[in-house]
């Protein structure tokens, strides 16, 4: 308590303003003016980067611009933090919990009350610490995690199989869903909360090797397949309203005679 009054008295450092931006760039531009034949600027501070890119445009060939990320702090609402470090099992956990763990440690720092900011904010904020892994836990590419993750978690109260079906065409679904989840050796009966980390590796590992093994399967989204089932019922409803309409007529037509 007596912490979280002390933090209440501090407030956040503002972000650099439009003029601070504007004499680092002033600097950079003066460098290059004074006859440098190269430059070269690392950065690690991304809010800078679309202001350097700008002055890399406006110096073509003469300016190389590198982002180093060692770590990053940042604050989220304290929900959403809560989620980011979620760990196995928990109630938090999410899709969220999973992609930024694969990829990084995330540790939990300290909650920042709301009222050390202006407006004061409803929610309190917590400070998240991401530490870039060296090798991510998930050796595959972003978009074929984050499919499986995905569709493991839209279902999240039911077993993890339920969310897992949807990566396959309907045609084909127990099947592959059942070669699946025995390949990667997962319980079918898990929530999606309830899924480690090496689970999800293990889910995409077989799933890479299903997507080898048959020929359009990466491409493939059930919601596509969803949208064209219901287009053609559509269509085919508007053909029966047709004849339907059709046949009332000829009635009326041989009724006159």
């Amino acid at each position: 308590m007596a912490a979280t009054q002390k933090l209440a008295c501090f407030r956040l450092p503002p972000l650099p303003t439009i003029k601070e931006i504007i004499k680092l760039l002033d600097r950079f531009q003066s460098i290059l003016k004074a006859g440098a034949a190269d430059l070269l600027v690392v950065e690690k501070d991304t809010r800078i980067i679309p202001g350097l890119q700008l002055l890399s445009e406006a110096a073509p060939g003469r300016m190389r611009i590198c982002v180093i990320i060692k770590w990053l702090t940042l604050t989220f609402q304290k929900k959403v933090a809560e989620t980011l470090t979620a760990s196995t099992g928990s109630r938090q956990r999410s899709c969220l919990s999973v992609m930024a763990q694969y990829l990084c440690t995330v540790k939990n720092c300290f909650t920042i009350p709301g009222c050390a900011f202006v407006p004061k904010p409803n929610v309190d904020v917590r400070v998240v610490h991401f530490t870039p892994l060296a090798q991510p836990q998930i050796q595959h590419p972003f978009k074929l995690v984050e499919r499986i993750v995905k569709n493991a978690f839209q279902f999240r109260r039911k077993h993890c199989r339920r969310g897992l079906e949807m990566l396959f065409p309907e045609s084909q679904r127990q099947e592959l869903t059942e070669e699946l989840l025995r390949s990667a050796d997962v319980d079918s009966t898990l929530r999606p909360t309830e899924n480690s980390i090496s689970e999800f590796r293990a889910l995409a590992d077989a799933y890479s090797k299903l997507c080898k093994e048959n020929q359009g399967l990466i491409d493939y989204y059930f919601r596509e397949e969803l949208k064209l089932r219901h287009q053609a019922m559509r269509e085919l409803g508007s053909n029966r309203k047709g004849l339907h309409l059709h046949t009332t007529i000829e009635e009326n037509v041989n009724d006159k005679h």
